[in-house]
């Protein structure tokens, strides 16, 4: 039966749901809330390793881990002995009170430099690759563990294949098959629900300007930048792409089964834990009575304006774009799906005027 690897949201309410279904949640992940420790969503507040793990012990049994998977970091922070000490400081704490089995990591640099000032802590940790290191061969990820091997951190147990083998379910079974048997004791895990654009060419550029927003070294305009110029606006114009993206329903995710340990869900970035809380309660069920774009990470918001019933769309969804070529040039089986089952809301303005008496 599938895991699930699961965002952590500082709330006592959500930490209890949590322990309720921790025989079907594999890991949890969180940020570390600090400036020194940098992860790959907006920072919005700061909180103390103590607080953390006083929340994290609520939910015992399933594995641990923190956040350091920005894109990059500051040029001066890998040589910086006070900041690499506050990371230090952090794990430390954590792995202390039983609450950190390793580290999501996005930035190698980073991963060396904490292994030289504290090999110690380190060799008691996991390193696992971020997601955004888009593994999706055999030869990326003997690279990923090999340089891995290089530090003084553990080797990971579980692997994030790249979001896009979501969608190509013959390379997926191909590579998955080659992990199996080249690292037998690896667990495979699949990125469900984040929702952006297939193979978003957005995304590398929209991650390093959360780091730099994340640096104070630029006011956080991602959202607009994107909304301008990126994939909310290409989906403002091209609606119908939503259905090309590498997202797993709650439906399909046993399809994954055979190919696939455990199932990733996201939505750290919403400010609170009922997001999370919504979607693997989703998962856990197998179904999604609703919006399909309420379940994803990164479409919410065109979800104020297109209503897509999850329940209504058909059965041949997941085999048709879980096998497609890809050439949306030659196919239009996402627009007409979208024209058949896609509801866009009508735009209306509150009534402000007064009443007359």
């Amino acid at each position: 039966m599938l895991q699930f690897d699961v965002p952590f949201a500082p709330e006592e309410s959500y930490a209890d749901f949590l322990r309720e279904n921790a025989t079907r949640i594999y890991s949890l992940y969180f940020s570390l809330y600090s400036p020194k420790a940098l992860d790959a969503r907006a920072r919005f507040e700061t909180r103390k390793a103590e607080e953390l793990a006083a929340l994290l012990s609520r939910v015992p049994g399933v594995k641990k881990f923190a956040l350091l998977n920005s894109r990059f970091n500051h040029p001066g922070w890998y040589f910086d002995a006070q900041s690499c000490a506050g990371v230090v400081e952090a794990l430390q704490a954590l792995l202390d009170s039983n609450c950190l089995d390793g580290v999501v990591f996005g930035d190698f640099y980073q991963l060396q430099a904490l292994s030289d000032a504290a090999p110690e802590l380190c060799s008691q940790l996991e390193a696992v690759p971020s997601v955004n290191f888009s593994p999706d061969s055999l030869e990326k990820i003997r690279v990923l563990i090999s340089e891995i091997g290089m530090t003084q951190f553990k080797a990971p147990q579980k692997i994030v294949l790249d979001r896009a083998l979501n969608r190509n379910m013959t390379k997926l079974k191909k590579v998955s098959a080659q992990i199996r048997e080249k690292y037998p004791e690896m667990l495979i895990e699949l990125l469900a629900n984040e929702g952006c654009l297939y193979q978003c060419p957005f995304k590398p550029a929209h991650d390093a300007l959360i780091a730099f927003c994340n640096m104070d070294l630029h006011p956080d305009n991602t959202h607009s930048i994107n909304k301008k110029l990126g994939c909310m606006r290409h989906l403002n114009e091209h609606p119908h792409h939503i259905f090309s993206s590498p997202l797993i329903r709650p439906e399909d995710a046993d399809r994954y089964e055979q190919t696939a340990d455990v199932i990733k869900l996201c939505g750290r970035n919403k400010g609170d834990a009922a997001f999370p809380a919504m979607v693997l309660g989703a998962y856990l069920s197998k179904t999604y009575e609703g919006n399909l774009l309420e379940l994803t990470d990164s479409m919410e918001w065109l979800g104020e304006r297109v209503h897509i019933p999850n329940q209504d769309l058909p059965g041949h969804f997941w085999q048709t774009l879980a096998y497609c070529n890809k050439d949306c040039g030659s196919c239009n089986y996402c627009k007409d799906l979208y024209e058949a089952y896609a509801v866009e809301k009508e735009f209306s303005i509150p009534e402000f005027r007064a009443s007359q008496n």
